[in-house]
């Protein structure tokens, strides 16, 4: 940018990435022959299908930017892929696929503005599109013949979450307000949170994190679904170069949205309440690295087809997942 522009419009030399983050995330669970003795149980004059992952990978990368003192952006690439369970019943007729892969790219982008020492805002959005690849095996008649061909076909959705959020900063805790509006995985969604981040007694090495979501989804072909969601995190200081942080959330997570619009639970099945824990090294003040395990507890149900409705048969299981963020600063 030319000086003259700089001047006019009030951007300073130190314009430039501050941030980076990149991240791995392995998620595993829910073996296959759990899987096999609960579809057993489904009544054969039934019409649905099921997903339910087996295994998720995803690669992260972040960059935080500063453009003025009163501006900065961050924006995230993420590029996920899961290997899951496929079950299709119709016509007392069953598909079964063992390795059924779809992959996510998104990007995310999100703008915050401080207004004042003490108030800030921000708002963005985070495109989701998922692509699939796989083979349909067709009945057709041939001189009057049943044939079984196998069909291939190709799949391919975007889905868009925009937000906006509100902060309002005091001496020793932060409250903040968040409004989302999505449709993942064919239903649209409308998410409130409520967060407040303070530190007892004034201790600035321990924080608590107190966050309440009020979800509201409309399966077009059945009814409104509402529900609540609450999610909890104690963090504090081991020594100068450790901290730690212990964190649960409990409620349908479905379509579940957290750190304003960055994570989506936009999963086949339904996470109910999830456990974990980090541990942060900072090695200096310009780097840090932070190792997140978490056990989550899902269920997963027949939805019946054509009538997108959900069947009363759910199985449960564990998944266990691990996360490793390496933050630079620049």
């Amino acid at each position: 940018m030319s000086k003259a522009f700089k001047e006019y419009y009030g951007i300073n030399n130190e314009i430039a990435s501050k941030n980076i983050d990149v991240g791995y995330n392995f998620t595993v669970g829910n073996p296959i022959d759990k899987i096999s003795h609960s579809i057993n149980k489904i009544q054969n004059n039934q019409n649905g299908y099921l997903f339910s992952p087996l295994k998720i990978q995803s690669f992260y990368i972040g960059l935080l930017t500063k453009l003025i003192s009163r501006l900065s952006i961050y924006q995230a690439y993420t590029n996920l892929s899961s290997n899951q369970f496929l079950y299709y019943q119709a016509s007392n007729q069953t598909f079964t696929d063992s390795n059924f892969a779809t992959r996510l790219n998104q990007y995310y982008i999100n703008t915050n503005i401080l207004l004042s020492k003490f108030i800030s805002i921000s708002g963005g959005f985070h495109f989701v599109h998922l692509s699939t690849n796989f083979t349909a095996q067709l009945t057709v008649d041939s001189n009057q013949t049943p044939i079984l061909v196998e069909v291939p076909y190709h799949s391919s959705v975007l889905d868009i979450l925009w937000f906006v959020s509100i902060y309002k900063k005091f001496t020793y805790f932060n409250h903040s307000i968040s409004y989302y509006n999505a449709g993942f995985n064919n239903v649209k969604q409308e998410q409130f949170d409520f967060k407040i981040h303070f530190f007892p007694y004034g201790n600035l090495n321990l924080y608590v994190l107190n966050n309440l979501s009020y979800k509201k989804q409309n399966f077009y072909f059945s009814s409104l679904r509402k529900n609540k969601v609450i999610d909890e995190s104690i963090g504090f200081k081991i020594s100068n170069r450790f901290w730690t942080e212990i964190y649960g959330s409990t409620g349908d997570m479905s379509n579940f949205i957290l750190k304003e619009g960055l994570v989506i639970y936009n999963r086949s099945d339904v996470i109910n309440n999830r456990l974990g824990a980090k541990l942060i090294f900072i090695a200096n003040p310009n780097w840090s690295l932070t190792i997140d395990f978490a056990r989550l507890y899902c269920t997963s149900t027949i939805t019946e087809y054509p009538k997108w409705k959900e069947f009363d048969d759910r199985f449960s299981y564990l998944h266990h997942s691990v996360t490793g963020i390496l933050s630079i600063k620049l």
